[in-house]
């Protein structure tokens, strides 16, 4: 994943194959791409689509977009990075994958994401160290932003590449799938 400069001519293909939370950010902030009534074509380009929504600071949105990406960037975690931080106690390392991913391979050590782990994260200390991955790191960033915004922790990484990364990159023996 690239961090990509975002223009008034970047389409929204790019923009979403990016970082997988502007979409997020997009429908939140200016409620666009969530439903039928406020979709858009992956190829139009931001200008193009903020317009049609009304929004007329096309520079003011551009910088916001532009801060949330950057803000997306700092909360990966590179594979070896996390390979350090995990000889640390209090590290809270959650498998946010479906429970039939979880079954399969897993990184040892890790938690898997049930409703009673969301329940017990309520007692967590909001500065805990959690570190969040998915099959490709393309899911879990969603769940950190969740994380962050909804229950106000503020040291929540996600794993780059997600398990898939952490196979090629520290334990070949987790197959890739």
């Amino acid at each position: 994943m690239t961090k990509v400069n975002i223009s008034k001519t970047t389409t929204m293909d790019e923009i979403q194959n990016a970082w997988p939370t502007a979409k997020e950010f997009l429908f939140q902030k200016y409620h666009l791409g969530g439903c039928s009534s406020c979709a858009f074509h992956p190829d139009e380009s931001l200008e193009q689509v903020l317009l049609r929504a009304d929004v007329t600071d096309v520079d003011a949105a551009i910088a916001e977009l532009s801060a949330t990406r950057d803000n997306y960037f700092e909360t990966l975690i590179d594979p070896a990075e996390l390979e350090d931080l995990r000889q640390k106690d209090g590290l809270k390392l959650v498998d946010v994958r479906q429970e039939e991913e979880q079954q399969l391979v897993s990184i040892s050590g890790s938690i898997p994401a049930t409703q009673e782990l969301v329940e017990e994260m309520q007692s967590w200390p909001r500065d805990a160290t959690i570190v969040l991955y998915c099959h490709m790191g393309d899911k879990s960033p969603e769940a950190g932003s969740y994380l962050r915004a909804e229950h106000g922790f503020t040291n929540v990484k996600t794993l780059r590449g997600g398990i898939n990364a952490w196979s090629k990159e520290i334990d070949p023996f987790i197959p890739i799938y």
